[in-house]
């Protein structure tokens, strides 16, 4: 198993990014596969992809480490949003 990064948008708040990453995840997991899974989709992720890449460039601290149980997988945000 393994980790992966990834830039999500919350649909309700498309002015803001953040950067995650996701463990557990299997060996050899492509951007394609991950970026076509419904959650992902929902929020727009793109596994690979930081959010200064997508055009956010301002980035503002918002709150400590965080850790999510997303579909019995980890995900960790840094507690930093990408604002455009």
């Amino acid at each position: 198993m393994s980790s992966y990064s990834f830039s999500a948008v919350n649909p309700a708040h498309p002015s803001a990014c953040t950067n995650e990453t996701i463990s557990g995840m299997p060996s050899g997991l492509t951007a394609a596969a991950f970026n076509a899974n419904p959650a992902a989709q929902h929020y727009s992720a793109q596994l690979g992809v930081t959010c200064a890449s997508r055009g956010f460039a301002s980035e503002a601290h918002v709150a400590g480490e965080k850790t999510f149980d997303v579909m019995g997988k980890t995900v960790t945000w840094d507690g930093n949003v990408w604002t455009k």
